[in-house]
């Protein structure tokens, strides 16, 4: 049903999932705190609060664009997606099984 909505109806949709997820929940909150103070020692607090809140808003949209990519096509897809160095891309190689 999700994937069906419109992507700015998925963007909401999925920043309040996360905004849930990490706030209400408190799903992996702990990790990400720790993370990024061990990251970034010499952040203020307020400013490891802040980039934890974009983590979690760009969390939402991540989830939004995946459920939209199940749905547009190949020729949509190529007009949403510019690669703006290809070389880089094939330099990369093939990727490796997890």
């Amino acid at each position: 049903m999700t994937e069906r909505l419109p992507l700015r109806a998925g963007y909401a949709l999925g920043g309040l999932g996360a905004w849930l997820a990490f706030r209400v929940f408190r799903l992996r909150l702990r990790v990400v705190r720790d993370n990024l103070q061990q990251s970034f020692p010499h952040w203020s607090r307020a400013r490891l609060r802040d980039v934890e809140r974009e983590f979690v808003r760009r969390q939402g949209v991540v989830v939004a664009e995946l459920l939209c990519s199940m749905r547009i096509g190949a020729d949509e897809l190529r007009e949403r997606v510019t690669i703006t160095n290809p070389g880089a891309l094939a330099a990369a190689g093939a990727p490796r099984p997890i």
